[in-house]
């Protein structure tokens, strides 16, 4: 579970850097579509990289099943 906590932390991290820098270029290059991409897009694609992240991690290091006792 830690390691998924230390990832997960990292690759958020990793993921708004990446966000910053997109909205920078953006607003350099074309500043009409700042808005939009800060208020609508980008924050769709994090929640979406982060939800798929969440559950590959679920799907792939989730909780054992328990064994039954063949009762």
């Amino acid at each position: 579970r830690l390691a998924g906590i230390a990832f997960g932390i990292a690759y958020v991290f990793i993921l708004n850097h990446v966000r910053i820098l997109a909205l920078i270029y953006a607003y350099r290059t074309a500043p009409v579509a700042f808005d939009y991409l800060h208020s609508i897009v980008i924050p769709a694609i994090l929640i979406l990289l982060t939800s798929l992240y969440v559950l590959w991690w679920t799907a792939t290091h989730g909780a054992p099943v328990a064994k039954s006792s063949g009762r």
